[in-house]
């Protein structure tokens, strides 16, 4: 898979002077600031942003997308696009604690869903399609490791499996949903062999796949060629104006030095749903363009 986009971000990185977060004590590396730091600050940063992205792909969705008037239930903290709820609600048959971030229903309207009308007989279930996507930041060098270790193998695993793996879409299509996904070839479609669900990757530095503008918010999200390329650079300048602030702030605090506070959770239902929406920078960083 070849980047669509990359940042910048990258001119921002010092050498560390210690193997050690001065910040949170964890192993420190390139990206650490605005990758896996947990100090409390910089944590709730991160979380922001991710939610920020998420809500972006979102509100291109509803505005640009050919099925924009779906449906949606987000993972995402409460935005302009959705408001926080979990993804795998009671109605759909499982019970299950993982909630992936983002769920459209197309077929049936963000309408109806707020009327506390759910798909759930057999005619209406006929009708829908659930699509379901991860939305991650990650390492602009580890794209496929992190589809497939925090993505595939989480939510939707191949076999063989061992006791404690269950696949999300082999679940929901015997209870008799419709469900689109990811072929092994990465081809969308809906049969038994679109068995991955599918992931929304944003590097740190800010690249975006061809793959991702291709798949995801085209075919996906039914977006034009035009959007999802819009989309992708807004979330490219997103993205490196976050990390930009991200390394900004840890430089004061350490300049300050550690917080003995204890530091939250990565990213997950409850934290990120008590987390307000930052202010977007008034002049975000252009993308460094197209590779």
């Amino acid at each position: 898979m070849r980047p669509l986009l990359g940042g910048s971000a990258t001119s921002a990185i010092r050498p560390a002077a210690s193997p050690n977060c001065e910040l949170c004590g964890a192993f420190d590396h390139d990206f650490h600031t605005v990758a896996d730091c947990t100090h409390p600050v910089i944590n709730r940063m991160n979380i922001i942003t991710h939610n920020e992205g998420g809500q972006k792909v979102l509100t291109a969705f509803r505005n640009k997308g050919k099925q924009g008037n779906s449906a949606v239930i987000a993972n995402l903290g409460n935005g302009d696009a959705a408001a926080h709820e979990h993804t795998l609600p009671a109605w759909l048959g499982l019970t299950s604690r993982k909630s992936p971030d983002i769920l459209i229903i197309k077929g049936w309207t963000q309408q109806q869903l707020d009327a506390g009308k759910f798909p759930t007989s057999a005619a209406s279930k006929k009708k829908v399609t659930l699509l379901f996507i991860e939305y991650k930041r990650c390492s602009d060098f580890k794209f496929d490791e992190i589809a497939r270790q925090q993505v595939w193998e989480y939510y939707t695993p191949q076999p063989p499996l061992n006791q404690d793996q269950v696949n999300l879409f082999h679940q929901l299509r015997a209870l008799g949903w419709t469900v689109q996904g990811l072929n092994a070839d990465g081809k969308l479609g809906t049969t038994a062999a679109h068995d991955r669900m599918l992931p929304l990757l944003v590097g740190h530095a800010g690249f975006v796949l061809q793959s991702t503008v291709d798949t995801v918010f085209q075919a996906a999200l039914g977006l034009s060629r035009a959007a999802a390329n819009k989309l992708a650079c807004a979330l490219n300048a997103h993205q490196v104006a976050s990390a930009s602030k991200a390394f900004s702030a840890a430089a004061r605090l350490k300049r300050l030095g550690p917080s003995p506070a204890a530091a939250p959770t990565e990213a997950g239902p409850s934290s990120a749903a008590a987390i307000p929406r930052a202010t977007v920078p008034r002049r975000a960083q252009r993308p460094a363009g197209v590779g």
